[in-house]
């Protein structure tokens, strides 16, 4: 029943926001997490008016899309907050106000969710049992893969994301140039090590089909 109520209450999200039904809320804490690496994670979260209930408030992790930030998921939040459900939202690794390095939904990045997880869960406002999470786009990539991961969720909802990058990038081996062009316009965070040689490919990828 409390999966479901969860589940539900995210989906109710999306629709609103969806449909310009909510509004950036007001209350939001900001806050500095600390990965598991030391790298300090820029973040905000946001809990619903009133007293907790007995075991905490149901709680959902926002994770933003390509170029964005955790500000673009404050809609989110405030339509979770009416629903009784605490948000957490925080710049990716490597954005914004994080530290790091960018790793497009890296073994790095499914670490960040799960140090996000239990740092959450460690608040005695927040239902440890009952976190889930809501991702855009690239975040939405980042909840695919820290689910596969094993961070415990209660539920998740990945939003107009991909379950096989390369083939989102390549479909049918016809690379998409707009968005690859999109990326490397909008995207100005430093890339980790570890995706360096992607970086060089699909940039060149970019280039080639550009010129066809």
């Amino acid at each position: 029943m409390r999966r479901t109520r969860l589940t539900l209450a995210l989906a109710a999200a999306a629709l609103l926001v969806s449909v310009g039904g909510a509004s950036a809320a007001s209350g939001w804490m900001q806050v500095t997490i600390a990965a598991s690496d030391a790298t300090p994670l820029a973040c905000a979260y946001l809990l619903p008016a009133g007293n907790p209930p007995s075991g905490g408030w149901p709680g959902v992790i926002l994770f933003h899309g390509l170029s964005g930030s955790r500000a673009d998921m404050e809609m989110w939040g405030a339509a979770l907050a009416k629903e009784g459900i605490a948000s957490l939202a925080c710049d990716a690794r490597g954005t914004g106000g994080s530290g790091g390095t960018f790793g497009l939904d890296g073994p790095r990045e499914v670490q960040d969710a799960r140090d996000l997880f239990a740092w959450f869960a460690a608040r005695s406002d927040i239902s440890d049992t009952q976190i889930g999470a809501l991702g855009v786009s690239v975040g939405g990539g980042e909840v695919w893969n820290a689910a596969a991961g094993g961070v415990p969720f209660k539920a998740i909802v990945p939003v107009m994301t991909w379950t096989d990058l390369a083939a989102g990038f390549n479909p049918d081996g016809v690379a998409k140039a707009g968005f690859l062009a999109t990326i490397f316009a909008r995207l100005h965070a430093p890339w980790d090590a570890s995706i360096a040689q992607a970086r060089t490919d699909l940039r060149s990828e970019e280039r080639r089909v550009g010129k066809e």
